[in-house]
């Protein structure tokens, strides 16, 4: 009889290889909460590295024949961390490998304090470093708000033609969320993430009068699960229910072809309560950080 994983001595932390793709899997498929983000590269991209968008270089902790730990240093230069185990020498191993800067870590948030310390970075400036609630919701529980039920404001699919909009949203999400001053490096980031956002036609926007009102998008997508992110109303149109709206639709839409489950996580508490009335609840604690 075979001893429980447990029992086991971890026997080698390890660049991952494309044939542990199924141990990896197997090892988020349980935790898939805390590394939306991890699961979702891996499905747009593999395990192969080439610096391409959702690409990443995985280090893997291993006990027995199964994978108990994984680091991933993403082509944005974050971190992405998920480990029961070995989280320091994890993270240690995955950026001396790489070679590159880290621009932040996120993941679950008593793991990312841990690594950001193994790797010296405690004490460096960031941008944000935010201890997130991490909330999820069962999509046949979702609650639909009036306006957008009863058709006073309207969800739809964002189109090339809101582009222009999108990205000087985005842009103003990012300088009120970092902190980032406006100017041609800020649009720059925010016109590739829109026409990646786009492209994977991951993006919904709210119409009040036929004018778009706010926005919500996928940040991370599986079919069976999809994380919120990237909600921005602008400051003059907010507490009116916009982007709670916003967040129902892509919802409904998700729902429509078969997700049955959605996460996100959030520090705001106006934000917090939105996403309560929409049926979603606290599971946990996310680390989000960005380094300066």
């Amino acid at each position: 009889m075979k001893p429980p994983h447990d029992a086991l001595p971890v026997v080698r932390i390890a660049e991952a290889r494309p044939e542990d793709l199924g141990a990896l899997e197997a090892y988020l498929v349980t935790r898939t909460d805390t590394c939306m983000f991890l699961r979702s590269n891996l499905r747009q991209a593999g395990l192969a590295w080439s610096g391409q968008r959702y690409g990443a270089q995985y280090m893997l902790a291993w006990r027995g024949d199964a994978v108990v730990g994984v680091v991933a240093h993403a082509w944005s230069n974050m971190l992405l961390v998920q480990a029961d185990e070995a989280i320091g020498e994890l993270a240690s191993a995955v950026v001396a490998s790489s070679g590159r800067t880290v621009a932040g870590l996120s993941g679950p948030l008593e793991q990312v304090i841990a690594a950001r310390k193994v790797l010296g970075l405690a004490e460096q400036t960031a941008l944000l470093d935010s201890a997130e609630i991490l909330m999820s919701l069962a999509l046949d529980d979702l609650q639909v708000p009036r306006a957008l039920a009863e058709g006073h404001v309207r969800g739809r699919r964002a189109m090339e033609s809101d582009r222009d909009r999108l990205i000087a949203w985005r842009a103003a999400y990012v300088t009120e969320l970092l902190g980032k001053q406006p100017g041609a490096e800020l649009d720059a980031e925010a016109a590739d993430n829109i026409d990646a956002a786009l492209a994977a036609d991951r993006i919904w926007v709210i119409t009040d009068d036929d004018a778009i009102v706010a926005m919500s998008a996928f940040n991370a997508e599986l079919p069976d699960c999809v994380q919120i992110g990237g909600v921005y109303t602008p400051p003059a149109l907010r507490r009116r229910g916009y982007a709670r709206a916003a967040v129902a639709a892509s919802l409904l839409d998700a729902r429509a072809r078969g997700v049955r489950r959605a996460v996100l996580f959030t520090a705001g508490t106006d934000a917090e309560a939105a996403y309560r009335a929409l049926g979603f609840v606290a599971t946990g604690r996310f680390g989000l950080i960005f380094l300066r």
